[in-house]
Order: structure tokens, then sequence, then C-alpha cells
């Protein structure tokens, strides 16, 4: 796709025939070149000279040049040359973006040991603030992306990086429980606003390699994510929490270059649904334009029923699988809380202000690592998922993989009590980490593929599918954290532990619910 689309207008009958057919291609990124051979037989008579020049028999012949994965297929490119072509550097942006914004969405999360000692925070406020963070950044995004479709504009998500950028690095200076909802709300709004409009963005500047660059995109975050994670309690132990402001200045910065790089990327998906020849459920609407370059051919009514059925049986498998990812943060927050203790045999309402805070800075890293480690189970499938996937995988690869991260969920209490009850607690802390990593690869390693799986159903509507898959689910998914904390306290930390596993598995079951010839229809074969 171009870099930039306007909304085709009204063609003039001297511009364009009534009765020009569009040149079918394959969009899909694991695409056979055989599969365009019927369509390059619309190119030019060989032999026959246009008017008013030479034979083309007797030019030059042009140097080869690179192919550009978003420019149109013409008669005798190559499908599978496109389908590897590299992105470029608008869409290296908006990945590179994604990765700064995620660093400032994980700067609160492992210092929440270090803000729990130092604010006194019960595990109520404790759940409550990251409650907070996950509704205002989910429920904000279908909102985002309606609007930025509907105005045909990507200034959101770059307003969503500044407030972002600003309000995070403002954490050290909340001196109540208020003060901290007020910055995590802010900060959390940004970060929900940024979003579906890059990730849309991202995948209109990719073309026909929409699949990569949203694999690429979500890696991005997860880089991002771990980067925080792991960096910020260290930089609040060497320079204290009151220097984070400091970090505004690079966030700045990317969100000026966020701006150059995507908002002149329209909304309006003129190939959507081009990379396939036009099948029985697509119907020109009346007085549209045909032509190269003309906007797809809408679906008829069945097939958009079909579509947003397979829509919503995803948006159902997200909101499960960010359930349990805002329950795993606030299990991996109480346990590397109670490990820490546990290890210094100390009690938190015996410690003074000190010994508190040197407690929540060590309990801070260790949460740091668990969480990255998270970030990991998730970022380095997903790239690879990107490549692998096909319409014949992607149902596969959305039941089974989170039978494996359920399974290391679930194997996570065991694990803690048998290093407790056999003397081998040096297993507890990389165990737990490996427990980390297998469910960040069950929940996380396949939301790109329902991503880029949603942008195909409803390629008029990117920046809605991408802030369904995302945000609209992750406001739902928000209340894990809640959920976890009741469970503990009314049920015990195993069961816990073991029906957040159940939920992980569940949102795998709900991929049964896809029927096969839907994914089919927009494979782009």
């Amino acid at each position: 796709m171009p870099d930039s689309q306007a909304t085709a207008g009204p063609t003039a009958p001297d511009q364009a025939s009534d009765h020009a057919q569009p040149v079918p291609v394959s969009s899909h990124p694991h695409s056979d070149p055989a599969d365009d051979q019927p369509q390059r037989q619309m190119g030019p008579i060989a032999g026959r000279a246009e008017p008013g020049r030479a034979s083309a028999a007797s030019d030059p012949p042009a140097p080869p040049t690179p192919p550009d994965a978003t420019a149109p297929l013409t008669p005798g490119t190559s499908s599978a040359a496109l389908a590897h072509a590299p992105l470029g550097a608008r869409a290296w942006v908006g990945i590179v973006s994604h990765g700064v914004v995620d660093f400032f969405s994980y700067i609160i999360v492992p210092l929440m040991p270090l803000l729990v000692t130092r604010l006194d925070l019960s595990d109520t406020h404790k759940a409550l603030v990251l409650a907070v963070g996950s509704v205002c950044s989910g429920l904000v995004q279908p909102l985002v992306a309606w609007v930025s479709d509907a105005l045909n504009t990507r200034l959101l998500g770059t307003l969503g990086l500044v407030m972002a950028a600003v309000a995070t690095t403002l954490v050290g200076h909340a001196q109540s429980l208020t003060a901290l909802l007020i910055v995590q709300a802010v900060s959390s709004l940004g970060i929900g606003a940024f979003h579906p409009v890059a990730a849309a963005a991202v995948g209109q500047l990719a073309g026909r390699r929409r699949s990569v660059a949203v694999s690429w995109f979500f890696v991005g975050g997860m880089l991002g994510g771990m980067t925080g994670n792991v960096l910020s309690p260290v930089y609040a132990d060497s320079f204290g929490l009151l220097a984070l402001p400091a970090l505004m200045v690079p966030g700045l910065i990317t969100a000026a270059a966020l701006a150059w790089a995507i908002h002149g990327v329209s909304h309006h998906q003129h190939h959507a649904g081009a990379g396939r020849a036009p099948r029985r459920h697509d119907q020109p609407q009346t007085g549209q334009r045909t032509g190269p370059g003309a906007p797809a051919a809408q679906p008829d009514p069945a097939e958009r029923a079909a579509r947003w059925r397979v829509v919503w049986v995803l948006y159902a498998g997200n909101v499960a699988r960010f359930l349990v990812n805002n329950a795993l943060v606030y299990l991996f927050i109480d346990w590397a809380l109670e490990h820490t203790a546990a290890r210094r045999g100390l009690a938190l309402s015996q410690l003074d202000d000190a010994a508190r805070r040197s407690l929540g800075l060590a309990a801070s890293g260790l949460n740091g690592w668990a969480q990255a480690s998270m970030q990991v189970g998730m970022g380095g499938p997903a790239l690879l998922l990107g490549w692998w996937l096909t319409h014949r995988r992607e149902r596969a690869a959305l039941l089974l993989i989170p039978v494996v991260g359920a399974a290391a969920v679930a194997s996570a209490p065991a694990l803690q009590g048998l290093a407790a009850g056999q003397g081998m607690g040096w297993l507890t802390v990389p165990g737990m980490l490996l427990v980390a990593v297998g469910a960040g690869l069950g929940f996380g390693a396949v939301m790109p593929a329902t991503i880029s799986l949603a942008q195909r159903l409803l390629p008029h509507r990117t920046g809605l599918a991408s802030g369904l898959m995302m945000g609209g689910a992750w406001g739902l998914g928000s209340t894990g954290p809640l959920l976890a904390r009741s469970l503990q306290h009314t049920l015990g930390n195993t069961p816990a532990w073991l029906i957040v596993a159940g939920v992980l598995l569940l949102s795998g079951c709900l991929a049964w619910l896809i029927p096969p010839a839907v994914l089919q229809r927009v494979s782009g074969r």
C-alpha cells in the first residue's frame, strides 16, 4: 500500500473506463508467485508498440530496482518479491515508537513494590492502581480508533505518546493514593490512544507485508516493555524517583518522529481485500468507480456478518488473554514482595521507612525481571509466528499455544511449594521466571495474529479492528488484578493460579468457533 492514500473520488468517463478492471494481486506474505500468473495476462500484448513511440524491443533494458512492498502489483511484478520487500523507514519509526511508549507503560508496574512500601498501599489499593491503568488504557482505544477512522487522522496517536511521556515520569511526585491514581490514569489514557492509531498506520505502511509488520510492531512493544521492567527499578535505585522526568525528553523526540511517519497515512485501504481475485461474496457498491486504483468491492451482507462473527470470537479470546495477563501482573508483584520479605525474614508491618524502602527496591527489581520474562515469552514467539503463520495455521495456533501457557501458569504453585517444602528455595526464582516466559507465550504470542486477522476481516476499518483487538479487549481484561486479589483472599494462592490457568485454556478453546472457510476467504490466496 502507498504510505499515504486519499479517498478516491468520482472519475469522469474520459479519465477511466467503467469497464476497466483492477489487476488482482496477492497480498498474503506467504503467497506463491504462481498464484499471480493468470492476472499478469492483462498486461500489454508483447511486441505491440505504444502510440507515439518505438517498439519496446528497441529500448535498452532498464536496470533492476528493488521491490517496494507498498507499491501496487503491476504486470510482471512478482508477488513473492513484494512479500519479502523490506519495510520502509516510516513503518520502522512506528515500530520503534511502540517500543518507546511501552517503555513508559512499564515504569509504574515494576515499581509497584516500591510504591506499595513508600505510600503504604494495601492489597486492594495495589489492585486498584493496576486496574485503573488497564481500564483507562483499554477503553479509550476503541473510541480513539473510531474517531481517527471517522476523521481520517493519526493525530491522537502522537498526542497519546506525549501524554504517556509526561505523565508517567511524574510518578515520583505522587505523595498519596489519589495522586498516584491520577498519574496512572492520564498516563494510561495516552498509552491507550497510541496503540490502535500506530498499529493501523504500520499495517498500512507495510503493504503486502502486513502480518510481518504487525509482528514487528508487537515485538517492538515487547522490547520496550522488557527494557522498562528491568531498567526502571535500577534507575530509581541509582537516581531516585524524582529523577524520572529526565526520561520525558526522548519520549517527546520520538513523538515528533512519529508525527512525521504516520500523519499522512490514510485510514482508507483502497486495496483492502485486493490481495485476491474477486469472489462471489463481493459486490460493487452502486455508483462505485471501477478500474485500477479504485476502492475494493465490499463483501455482501452475509459475508460481512460472517466476518464480524469471527471478529467477536477473536475479541472474546483476547479479553480472556488480557484478563490472564493483568491477573499475572498482580500475582507476580505479590510473589516478588512475599518472596523478598521471606528471604530476609521480615514483615512489612514491623519495618521503619528506610527498611521498607530497601525491601521495596529489592522486590521491584525481582518483579521487574518477572514482568520482563513475560515480555520475552510474548515477543520472540510472536515475531516467529509472523513469518510462519498462514491462513491454514492461524486457527491451530490460536487453539494450541494457550495450552502451553496454561500448563506453565498451573505449575507455579507446585513449584513454590516444592522449593519451600524441600529446602530447594534456590529453584524458586529461576523456576518462576520460566513460568513467566511460558505464560507470556500462552497469552501473548498470538496477539499479533489476532490483530492482523481482524484487519483483514475489516479492511476498511483497520483502526477499529486494531482498537477492538487491543484496547477494547484490554479494557475488559483490566479486571484481572481485582480478580486475582479476590481469588487469593477468598480461596488462597494455589486456586488463584489454577483458575487463571483455566481462563487461559478457555481462550484457546474459543478458536474452535472460527469457521476455516472465512479464514480462507480473507487469506489473500
